[in-house]
């Protein structure tokens, strides 16, 4: 995930004397002079992320898997059924997950906390400008390996492994079951130089069907009602991401099968029929008239504005938004 200058890198990590996975980091590279280079060695915002048990018997599968930053300044990480044990953030804290979730860390490493728990093996967040959380993940507490599409609510438990089929009172339930597949990437698409149908919409990798769907989603109460649409066929895809302009990129694993091979696989580039490049503007050589005019964008454009507004050494903690009255 790319910020500025900053690009913050989700991974595995591993012994240099035995070569086997260790666990999995969430690791900061700076440039601050722009030359293309990272300033020196990765800088670790988070630690043992993953279960290095698992890691080591099957892969990163069901491992940690998405990062994200919301509106709110949040960098909200996707956290597979393997879990983690004693996950330590940049401040020392530590964390211990059993199963799936979502968690969620500052910009500078600080304050890592759970978000939601009781997903099995969900790959990816799509968060849309209001701060609605959507994944599409597994289910399988006794039901079969289905595929499930949820709308998180912070501190909600989700049921997996043992409330989502004999205690279904107990849990949030998902939105709605889809069926057999295999979700991976996920994005909420807000550009206003796409098509009306196409956007603002989450948008969800299906690995298992080689699909890109969208889930038309619409609010009912405090969550949603929602439909699913096939929009795009792609063998294997992985995951999804859309550049200032509005371009989108999706990764496919076409061909590499479960194991996967260096030799297989692609990213293509998709913009609607007709559509027309426009650059995204220098926010740091930006007017105030200017910045204000860019917030009024129907685009996530507003937030990537605001993001600048929580990077370390510039939170307000108690009152984050004040610098925007």
């Amino acid at each position: 995930m790319v910020l500025g200058n900053k690009v913050y890198v989700l991974h595995t990590t591993f012994s240099a004397e035995t070569g086997k996975a260790t666990g999995m980091s969430l690791v900061l590279f700076e440039d601050k002079d722009g030359d293309g280079k990272a300033d020196g060695a990765p800088q670790p915002l988070i630690e043992n992320l993953s279960n290095t048990k698992y890691i080591q018997e099957r892969g990163t599968d069901h491992a940690t898997n998405g990062i994200r930053m919301g509106i709110d300044g949040w960098i909200y990480i996707s956290v597979g059924d393997f879990g983690f044990h004693n996950a330590t953030d940049r401040s020392g804290k530590k964390l211990t997950m059993l199963g799936g979730g979502i968690v969620r860390v500052r910009p500078d490493g600080t304050e890592m906390e759970i978000f939601t728990h009781g997903t099995r093996n969900v790959y990816d967040v799509a968060i849309d400008p209001y701060m609605n959380v959507f994944t599409r993940e597994n289910t399988n507490d006794g039901g079969g390996w289905n595929v499930r599409f949820s709308h998180h609510i912070q501190s909600g438990e989700y049921g997996y492994p043992v409330l989502f089929q004999n205690f279904t009172e107990e849990i949030l339930p998902a939105l709605v079951d889809v069926g057999g597949g295999s979700g991976t990437g996920a994005l909420y698409l807000s550009e206003p130089n796409w098509p009306a149908q196409y956007t603002n919409v989450p948008m969800m990798a299906d690995w298992g069907r080689s699909m890109l769907y969208i889930h038309r989603v619409t609010t009912d109460g405090p969550t949603f009602t929602q439909k699913e649409e096939e929009f795009m066929g792609i063998p294997q895809i992985t995951d999804l991401d859309v550049d200032g302009s509005g371009r989108l990129y999706l990764s496919a694993w076409d061909g590499a099968g479960y194991s996967g091979s260096p030799n297989k696989g692609y990213v293509i580039r998709a913009v609607p029929k007709d559509w027309t490049y426009t650059a995204f503007p220098d926010v740091t050589k930006s007017t105030v008239e200017e910045l204000a005019g860019l917030l009024k964008s129907p685009a996530l454009w507003p937030a990537w504005l605001l993001r600048r507004s929580w990077l370390p050494g510039q939170i307000n903690k108690r009152h984050p938004l004040r610098r925007w009255q």
